[in-house]
């Protein structure tokens, strides 16, 4: 693999998607909030939120992760590596597709809240799917004991 944008030889990419994962949990968590009677209509804003700024976190992690894409040079493991890219990339499209019904959408709307729950859904299959990889190939996991000169 050639070189990818690393900060103290850790992977950008493996740093910032914990952001978007929180966030987007944290999202579904306010709706559940609203949804169960705590707090009325606030937990509606915080979900929406919270949503937005994963949406952030998630473009801000895609743009390393590109380039340890681009890097991957096997390419069993190129073909992994893109189909987790365009995975992860439809949850960022549904959690934007949520992000705006929420704005024209009344607070009783229930699409919004299905949208979360099918988002996170989809996060946990992405989250067990990239951890067999990346046990399975460490790809991108510098695993060499050698000190940086």
């Amino acid at each position: 693999m050639e070189q990818q944008p690393a900060m103290v030889r850790h992977p950008i990419h493996l740093m910032l998607m914990p952001f978007p994962i929180a966030l987007w949990s944290f999202s579904l968590a306010s709706d559940a909030m609203y949804w169960l009677g705590f707090g009325g209509p606030m937990w509606q804003d915080i979900a929406l939120y919270s949503m937005v700024a994963g949406i952030g976190g998630g473009v801000a992690a895609a743009i390393p992760a590109y380039f340890d894409y681009r890097a991957i040079r096997d390419p069993d493991l190129a073909h992994v590596a893109k189909r987790h890219m365009w995975f992860n990339g439809h949850i960022v499209l549904l959690y934007s597709l949520n992000a705006a019904l929420r704005f024209e959408a009344s607070p009783e709307a229930w699409v919004p809240a299905a949208a979360s729950v099918t988002g996170a859904c989809m996060l946990m299959v992405s989250a067990w799917w990239t951890s067999q990889f990346t046990y399975a190939e460490a790809p991108a996991v510098d695993v060499s004991w050698e000190r940086a000169a």
